[in-house]
């Protein structure tokens, strides 16, 4: 597959489709898949260029599984 380059802007831990681990830290430059690296541009997640055009209903699909764990005055909140 086709590998993008982009520069996290976010950090980001999961599983990529064959089951690794990713560590992703915000400011490290990586090489991953471009669906991968098309998923972390669309969410923010990321900087960097798109593989191909995406219609505003591809994104707000994308966009759906967004989810920001954070620390505040009340301890975890998971919004």
């Amino acid at each position: 597959m086709p590998q993008t380059k982009i520069r996290m802007i976010n950090s980001v831990h999961g599983y990529f489709r064959d089951g690794s681990h990713y560590n992703l830290t915000a400011g490290e430059y990586k090489w991953v898949d471009e669906v991968k690296a098309d998923e972390f541009i669309v969410k923010g997640y990321a900087e960097g260029r798109l593989s191909r055009p995406y219609s505003d209903d591809e994104i707000a699909a994308i966009r759906a599984s967004i989810q920001v764990i954070s620390l505040d005055q009340e301890g975890l909140t998971n919004g």
